[in-house]
C-alpha cells in the first residue's frame, strides 16, 4: 500500500492592535507547490469613501496577494479577535463583513463576498472552486477549496472603528463596503 503523503499548508498572519483587542489576520495556502513566498500581507490606513456626514475614527486595509499557480489549491484567510466580545455578522451586497462593539467602542471587518470576486475575476467560477464564509464570535472565515489561480490574485479585508454610539449610525459599516481597484490604488500609493 502506497503512503499518502500530506498536502503541506503555509501561513502567514498579521495583528494590528484595535480598540476593543488584537484582531489578527491569518492566510492559509494549502497544496502542492506552494511557499510562503507565494503570500504577501501588507496592512495601511485608508480614507473611505463614506457617504456625507459619516465618518471613522480610524480605518485601514489589509491587502492579501497570492503569485499564480498552475496547480490547485485552498485558499483560506481570516480575521480573528481576541477578546470576550461577541461578534455578529452585518453583510451586505457584495459584502461578508463582521461586527464587534462595547460600551465605547465598535469595529466592523469586511471583506468582498464571493459574488463580488466572481465578478471581479471571471475565472474563479463555482465550477472550480467552492467558497464559503463562516462566522463566529470571534472571527471571519473566508475558504475557497480546490482554487486555481492562473493570474496573481489579490483580496482584502478592511477595519474600521468608531466610538459608541456612532456619531452617524452604520458609518464603520459603510466604510468596510469598498472596491477592491481602491484598496489596490491605496496600497500602491503608501
Amino acid at each position: 500500500m502506497e503512503a499518502v503523503q500530506p498536502v503541506p499548508i503555509i501561513s502567514k498572519s498579521l495583528s494590528i492592535d484595535t480598540a476593543l483587542g488584537i484582531l489578527t489576520f491569518v492566510v492559509s495556502i494549502e497544496g502542492n507547490d506552494v511557499s510562503s513566498e507565494n503570500i504577501i500581507l501588507k496592512t495601511f490606513p485608508i480614507k473611505p469613501n463614506l457617504p456625507t456626514g459619516m465618518n471613522v475614527r480610524n480605518c485601514n486595509a489589509i491587502l492579501i496577494q497570492l503569485s499564480k499557480s498552475n496547480k490547485p489549491f485552498g485558499l483560506t484567510y481570516s480575521a480573528v479577535l481576541e477578546s470576550n466580545l461577541n461578534g455578529t455578522t452585518c453583510t451586505g451586497e457584495h459584502l461578508d463583513a463582521i461586527e464587534w462593539e462595547d460600551s465605547q467602542s465598535i469595529l466592523v471587518v469586511g471583506t468582498e463576498d464571493g459574488e463580488a470576486l466572481k465578478s471581479r475575476m471571471p475565472w474563479w467560477n463555482n465550477d472550480t472552486i467552492e467558497s464559503s464564509a463562516s462566522y463566529e464570535t470571534s472571527f471571519l472565515r473566508i475558504n475557497h477549496a480546490k482554487a486555481l489561480h492562473p493570474k496573481e490574485i489579490s483580496v482584502h479585508f478592511i477595519i474600521a472603528e468608531n466610538p459608541t454610539p456612532e456619531p452617524e449610525e452604520c458609518s464603520s459599516w459603510f466604510a468596510v463596503d469598498c472596491e477592491h481597484s481602491k484598496i489596490v490604488a491605496y496600497a500602491k500609493s503608501t
